[in-house]
């Protein structure tokens, strides 16, 4: 009867720890797998490309919206690698004046480099300003270029017009640098998330496969005491009962 309970309760001990070890290998697989796929690749970061058109600047700087003046004014430097979009600007400013007001040209070419040049220096984030300048210049050259601009500044000083356009383009700038800025860096956050997911599942896989490995050698240990015991049980062969009943006759004979 306790043999029968004691084989019962191995068999029950083997199918709990083949689905324990099955399940805990499946785990350690899945978790392996995951590790490996998240946060693999760094997140490619969002460039900083301006999209004002020249439609909305015409809208911004119409008569019913007056234009903000509060550009800052600091000194042009003198060595610039953005000298060409500075000066395609410039040259673009002049050109819609002397088309618009001939009696207020020709522009002092310096005072308006500097302008522009103040502009670029005042923004939140110095980096930005290649991407300033050279999207400025494409607009500007678009902008002034509109026989729809040149209609739009009968109604206003052709200077406001100007200072109205610079500013709408270069709010309309730092609002697209801010939401570009803030994409980045939810890339990055969840980029950074995902690397420590899958450090997280990285560790659980090894301890599942542990936990395994430890079930297995717990298994294999209990079917070699199992084994040891039936050996234990097995019936004498003849010829080691008849070497026993050899050494016992001479102690027969002596009594």
């Amino acid at each position: 009867m306790l043999q029968k309970l004691e084989n019962a309760y191995l068999a029950i001990l083997r199918f709990v720890t083949l689905l324990v070890a099955g399940a805990l290998l499946i785990a350690a697989v899945v978790m392996a797998i995951n590790s490996l796929r998240g946060g693999a690749n760094e997140p490619e970061q969002a460039k900083l490309e301006p999209k004002v058109s020249a439609e909305q600047i015409l809208q911004a700087i119409s008569p019913e919206a007056p234009p903000n003046k509060d550009a800052a004014k600091k000194e042009p430097e003198t060595a610039d690698p953005l000298a060409h979009d500075y000066q395609r600007t410039a040259k673009a400013i002049s050109r819609f004046i002397d088309k618009t007001h001939p009696g207020l040209g020709p522009l002092d070419q310096d005072s308006l480099l500097g302008a522009l040049h103040s502009r670029s220096e005042a923004l939140k984030k110095p980096e930005h300003a290649p991407a300033f300048v050279k999207g400025m210049a494409d607009t500007m050259e678009k902008l002034f270029a509109a026989p729809a601009a040149a209609k739009a500044v009968k109604a206003q000083d052709p200077f406001d017009f100007i200072n109205g356009a610079l500013d709408h383009y270069t709010e309309q700038f730092e609002n697209q640098a801010d939401a570009i800025e803030v994409k980045n860096a939810e890339r990055i956050a969840n980029y950074q998330q995902e690397q420590a997911d899958s450090a997280k599942n990285l560790y659980f896989a090894a301890a599942c496969f542990g936990a395994f490995l430890l079930i297995v050698f717990q298994s294999i240990i209990i079917r070699i005491e199992r084994n040891l015991r039936c050996l234990e049980r097995l019936p004498k062969p003849a010829e080691e009962e008849k070497r026993e009943g050899k050494n016992l006759s001479p102690a027969a004979s002596q009594a």
